[in-house]
């Protein structure tokens, strides 16, 4: 999830600067409808190989 929210601020967020928040909430739903514009570099950020610590409440 943070790594979706850096590139998405990445993308949306910094590049422009929004005196509506319709006009902010507007350009966060046209990212995440046209997402799929994105694949090939949300793939080199998201991957499956991630660490999971362990603690006293998971089981693995």
């Amino acid at each position: 999830i943070e790594r979706l929210w850096k590139f998405m601020r990445k993308k949306v967020i910094d590049t422009c600067f929004y005196r509506k928040f319709q006009d902010f909430k507007e350009k966060v739903c046209e990212f995440f409808t046209h997402i799929a514009q994105y694949k090939q570099e949300l793939e080199t950020l998201i991957s499956w190989n991630f660490h999971i610590p362990k603690t006293k409440t998971n089981f693995y």
